[in-house]
Order: structure tokens, then sequence, then C-alpha cells
């Protein structure tokens, strides 16, 4: 598993200047970026081609994938992208039943045959809403079995975590269609925020022992209000492990 960050870490500072903030994370020991919460226009994508920093894979909401397909399939050509990440369900999958989840998982294996059809993987992004029980199954459950075998998953640590669930277990579940992960650790407590990596409750060494080989990168991410401190603080965390499954 290659060690990457998660550019919506340092949103603001990329928004402002985008160049600055991939050299600035080049010199913190970041070689491979997650890029979120920019426009995926010519512009920036030069901007990431020139700064050197390795393209793990974009995420995106869903309707920018499908309205601004062209645009996304220049920036993936230009960047070296070969994986685009859905980032969030729209609200009526997030508030309704099965109807709702049934039009989403459609959405997203259509979208995952458009880009697979130009060498580009597809993988959707959960959050804590995922786990929420439909019946007998959870919401993210019933998105695997309802999806087609193209649509890959990122696991989100903290997410799982916070959930009361079990990371190892997911990763386990989803197999050969976990595609990456959202590094990040929580917090003890009632409603745990996240944290960075060794500062919570996630025993990221047996995660890193157990994940699955279709697992490519693991991408640092926080929000914290002090973002550049806390992406030092999990990268050293990271190091030290030393663990063989884990490249930074």
């Amino acid at each position: 598993m290659d060690v990457a960050v998660q550019l919506y870490t340092v949103r603001e500072d990329a928004r402002k200047d985008l160049a600055g903030t991939l050299s600035r994370l080049k010199a913190l020991g970041y070689t491979r970026v997650e890029l979120a919460r920019i426009d995926f226009n010519k512009e920036n994508a030069q901007i990431v081609k020139e700064s050197g920093m390795e393209v793990t894979s974009i995420q995106v909401k869903p309707k920018i994938l499908e309205k601004d397909f062209v645009n996304i399939l220049s920036f993936c050509r230009t960047t070296g992208c070969d994986l685009v990440v859905a980032s969030v369900l729209p609200l009526s999958a997030i508030l309704g039943g099965k109807k709702a989840l049934r039009k989403i998982a459609e959405r997203l294996s259509a979208l995952s045959l458009l880009y697979a059809r130009e060498g580009i993987r597809f993988a959707f992004h959960h959050h804590d809403f995922e786990f929420k029980k439909i019946g007998k199954e959870t919401k993210l459950e019933f998105l695997f079995r309802n999806t087609e075998p193209t649509v890959s998953f990122l696991l989100d640590t903290y997410w799982v975590k916070k959930s009361g669930e079990d990371p190892v277990l997911w990763s386990q579940f989803l197999g050969s269609r976990l595609a990456g992960l959202h590094l990040r650790d929580c917090a003890s407590g009632k409603d745990p925020s996240d944290c960075e990596i060794g500062k919570g409750i996630i025993d990221f060494r047996f995660l890193f022992d157990s994940l699955p080989s279709s697992v490519a990168y693991g991408a640092v991410e926080q929000n914290s209000p002090h973002p550049w401190e806390s992406l030092e603080t999990s990268l050293s965390a990271l190091r030290s492990m030393n663990h063989p499954n884990v490249h930074i």
C-alpha cells in the first residue's frame, strides 16, 4: 500500500495556492496525492503535473463525474490518474430507503462502466450514514450487493470506527473491491472527532496486516484546525511503524 495525502486536509491552502500547497506537501515527505476540493480544469491539471506529485486518485461528487465527464477525463489523462472516486451520496440516498439507494447504485454502476471504457477505475467513498441499517443490512452492504463489480470502494478508517464498526472486518468484507483507504484515527469518547494516526483507538498495524492485495494506496486525511502539523504527525507515526505493507 502506497501512502498518499488527501488534499481535503489542506483544502483552504490548496484553493489559494495549489502549486505552493503541493510543494509544501512534498517538503513534508508526501510524494503522492489524492486530489479533492479543487477545480478539475486544464490549468490545475498542468500545475499538478509540474509538481511531480503522483496522483493516486481524484475525489469528486457523482454529479460532477457525470456532467463534466470530458473535463474529468482530460484532467486524468494530463495528470496520469487512473482512479476516480465518488465522494458522497446525494441527500436523497442519505435520508431515503432502498428505493433511493437502488437509484444511486444504478448511477454508480453506470459511472463505473463509463470510466472503465476509458481505462479508469471507479470507486465509492462512504461516510458514517452508510452504516445505518435498512432492514437487516447496512446501506453500505446494500450498495456493495447492488452495484456492478466494476464499482470499487474506498474505506475511511475514521468513519468506520466512529460508527462502532471494525475496519479490519470491513476490509475483509469488501475484499478485492477495496481500492484504497482514507487513513485517519478516531479519538475516544461518545461523539469522537478524527485525529492523527497513533493518537486514537484504531489499531493500524493490525489493519495493515490484513489488507487485501487490491488496496493500492492509503491517503492520510484529517479535518484539523492545524492541518500541516496533523499531516506531519500522522506521517511520522506511519514511518515509525515500519510496516512491510506500507510504502512511504
